[in-house]
């Protein structure tokens, strides 16, 4: 008779018990859970980068001021090209003529057209080979993953072009499978934009391959755009530690200027056609890294004035890093360019 009378208060007590138990547990990984979010949210301490020293980097282990324009970020906000959408940042400033015009950055007053801020596309330099500005309405959305941005001086690492800072546009790579997408937008003065993207990630090998086309009127008589772009990747891993790649942009515009309001132009325009080809290799083991590209930018550049040029720009990368000595990375590296055209 004792041990019935005890046993239900028991059994309800060790059954209460073990409820609170998986409420208090419940309960510890919620807060849990909300903490991590908290710390993405306000200490993003996941945001890889390799612009700032050449070499992987969390945000929160670079010495430089940086900046990183997400996946998200690409999403969120309205801009027609590449650069436009840097105006957002605290100590970029963008001297734009036009929605679908120049585009040309200045990082904490310095920039001259792209002479003193070094635009890379994946690392790749780009330049105009007469003039060393960047041509800088040539770079749309189409393919663009994620941009990082260095402020302040980054000669060490990429020459005299980086007295300002850097920006390094990132292009997109598929994740897994085929993955394909196409958006298309209207909007006032008879504005136009198409966009179709294709990719496909197939264990060791990988291609992305992206088509855009940009029309205006513009907002003013005798001002119009019209610009085409295409873009292609392919990957190779060709060991676990290997990987080549291949990489080539088409672009090919013709913007009309109407001038200013005091003094109008009734049939000025640029026609641009901008190209570019890069090759290369990745080999990264435990300690060390190695990278070599070799590239080469061309363009073909006519304007009503009577202007007529070719250039190009033919350059090389090396790089070797070494982390054998503990709590050291050492960098070693080479770059040369060849620089030419005719007007």
């Amino acid at each position: 008779m004792s041990i019935k009378k005890y046993f239900l208060p028991l059994f309800f007590l060790v059954f209460t018990g073990f409820i609170n138990g998986l409420a208090f547990e419940e309960k510890a990984r919620d807060s849990e859970k909300k903490k991590k979010e908290a710390e993405s949210l306000f200490h993003p301490r996941e945001e890889i980068l390799v612009t700032a020293t050449m070499t992987r980097k969390a945000v929160k282990d670079c010495s430089a001021s940086v900046s990183v324009v997400g996946e998200d970020d690409l999403k969120a906000i309205s801009a027609s090209s590449a650069l436009n959408i840097l105006s957002f940042l605290p100590g970029v400033f963008i001297r734009r003529t036009g929605n679908f015009g120049r585009a040309d950055v200045d990082i904490r007053g310095l920039g001259q057209r792209g002479r003193r801020i070094a635009i890379l596309v994946d690392g790749r330099p780009e330049k105009m080979g007469l003039f060393g500005c960047v041509v800088t309405h040539t770079f749309p959305l189409d393919n663009v993953e994620r941009i990082e941005v260095v402020k302040g001086p980054s000669s060490v690492l990429y020459g005299s072009d980086a007295l300002g800072g850097v920006v390094n546009i990132l292009t997109r790579k598929p994740k897994e499978g085929f993955e394909t997408d196409f958006s298309a937008s209207y909007g006032s003065f008879n504005t136009q934009q198409y966009n179709l993207r294709h990719g496909g990630n197939l264990n060791r090998f990988s291609y992305y391959l992206s088509l855009d086309r940009r029309t205006s009127d513009g907002h003013r008589q005798n001002n119009g755009y019209t610009g085409n772009a295409f873009t292609s990747k392919v990957s190779y891993d060709w060991t676990k530690k290997l990987q080549v790649r291949f990489q080539a942009k088409y672009f090919r515009g013709k913007k009309y200027e109407t001038g200013s309001i005091a003094f109008p132009l009734s049939d000025f325009w640029n026609d641009y056609e901008r190209g570019a080809v890069d090759f290369s290799m990745r080999r990264k083991g435990d300690k060390d890294e190695f990278f070599l590209k070799l590239y080469r930018n061309f363009g073909h550049h006519q304007f009503s004035d009577g202007w007529h040029s070719r250039d190009y720009v033919n350059g090389g990368v090396f790089r070797y890093t070494t982390r054998k000595i503990a709590n050291n990375e050492l960098t070693l590296g080479a770059d040369f360019r060849i620089i030419g055209g005719k007007s």
